[in-house]
């Protein structure tokens, strides 16, 4: 089991670097100055970064190998690529694009390949890279409680990427978290804001989200009462779960960097939880929503 880690550390998703992502993005895919700046602000505020990234995102890691100093230490984390059937390639591709001599960790995008018809050599050729020494770390980005049980009956898992928020609770309330802690593997958590949609007023939100307003709002409203806002509360919420290890956040703009930065380092008043949790799968899974207009 790994120690416990009383301080999460904020990470830098760059999915916005590539792909005008996000159902909250009224800017589009970031502009090369600004990815520069969002860039310098991580790095400042972390020389350790960790800077995630895939293959699936656009031209994020063209634009980071334009972009990044080349610091040994900052630790990129990259995918497998969804559409290249040579894992090993892909991934030397991915640290051409990088400009990187290795990679801190590499996950299988959606563990798609882990859980396809050839899971057992994607798994094999990504043990190869981590034993070459061109990754530290290898694991997956992964779903569903059941995506987790199934990655742990590979063997040794070092990383996992899973989607937790405040509505999103399933993963801490199952257990499956903790079930990687005590395995000593680290955690990432993703969707932190659902792709912005905890942090709009309910009032601007598409039709099909109104189910959820009701919810969405009482969570805002715990905030206000609480003298904190929606940002710190979701990340509050985060913060309070002990097996975190990193929160991945994806920002367009420098301000929206400093903005979370800000909110992650302010103390947020414990609130009920439990109360904001919901299990529905059309307002947790993205791939269910709408076409964004």
């Amino acid at each position: 089991m790994k120690p416990p880690d009383p301080s999460p550390r904020l990470a830098l998703g760059t999915v916005q670097f590539g792909i005008p992502y996000g159902i909250s993005n009224t800017g589009g895919q970031v502009a090369p100055e600004e990815a520069s700046g969002i860039l310098e602000a991580a790095i400042a505020r972390d020389p350790n970064a960790v800077i995630d990234t895939a293959p699936g995102y656009g031209d994020s890691e063209n634009v980071l190998g334009g972009l990044l100093p080349p610091l040994p230490h900052l630790r990129i984390v990259t995918k497998t690529n969804l559409k290249h059937p040579d894992v090993r390639q892909a991934f030397m591709d991915s640290l051409g694009r990088l400009c990187r001599p290795s990679a801190y960790a590499l996950l299988d995008h959606n563990a798609a390949k882990l859980f396809g018809q050839d899971g057992s050599s994607a798994w094999r050729a990504m043990q190869d890279l981590k034993e070459a020494g061109l990754v530290r770390k290898i694991g997956a980005s992964v779903y569903t409680a059941e995506d987790i049980d199934r990655l742990l009956l590979l063997g040794p898992i070092d990383i996992v990427q899973v989607p937790v928020s405040v509505v999103d609770q399933r993963l801490p309330r199952s257990g499956h978290l903790r079930k990687l802690a005590e395995r000593g593997v680290e955690i990432h958590i993703r969707s932190a804001f659902l792709q912005g949609l905890l942090l709009m007023p309910a009032d601007s939100l598409p039709s099909f989200f109104t189910p959820y307003k009701p919810l969405l709002q009482r969570f805002h409203a715990a905030c206000r009462e609480a003298g904190t806002t929606p940002l710190a509360g979701a990340l509050g919420y985060l913060k309070s779960l002990a097996e975190t290890d990193h929160i991945v956040v994806g920002v367009t703009r420098l301000s929206e960097w400093k903005e979370i930065a800000h909110a992650f380092d302010t103390r947020c008043p414990a609130l009920d939880w439990a109360s904001f949790h919901s299990g529905d799968p059309d307002l947790l899974n993205p791939a269910r929503w709408p076409p964004k207009e």
